[in-house]
């Protein structure tokens, strides 16, 4: 494969991405597999204040900050990536905004795969998980997306 000037700024920001992947995993066989909170009752009503609660704070996450990671990003390559000369502080501020981004949607799915389990099965986390998981595939950097993001250019200038 052909390395260019992005290439292990691509790379540092795959491993944030595909170690998200790894802890979806992970959560999926601690609590569906080791922990079984259904087979232990230790399971909490969905429809219960605390079930509720755990919903309603998982789907908030989700809904907010999908839009919002992704609103903060653009702004932040607007108003300050793009306008640092130095090119090795710019990839550095870069890699800092777009690790953020990554984690700040994935963490939905951290929150919503333990939520699923801990609430019985209770379809809605799964929505809310896929929806963070789809969403983070949208954050995966190639090198053109990073070169487009990084200059705050859009397809059609090129």
């Amino acid at each position: 494969m052909l390395d260019t000037e992005f290439s292990n700024l691509r790379r540092r920001i795959n491993v944030s991405y595909y170690a998200l992947y790894v802890m979806y995993i992970l959560l999926v066989v601690i609590f569906g597999y080791l922990l079984k909170p259904v087979e232990k009752g230790i399971v909490i009503d969905p429809f219960s204040q605390k079930g509720e609660m755990i919903a309603y704070i998982v789907i908030f996450y989700v809904i907010v900050s999908i839009p919002g990671a992704l609103w903060f990003f653009k702004c932040a390559m607007k108003r300050t990536v793009s306008k640092i000369e130095n090119e090795e502080e710019k990839q550095r501020s870069y890699l800092s905004y777009a690790t953020m981004r990554v984690f700040a949607i994935g963490f939905g799915a951290i929150l919503a795969i333990p939520a699923y389990y801990m609430l019985g099965g209770y379809q809605p986390m799964i929505w809310c998980a896929a929806i963070a998981i789809v969403a983070q595939f949208f954050c995966k950097p190639s090198d053109r997306k990073i070169y487009l993001e990084m200059n705050n250019k859009n397809e059609e200038d090129l």
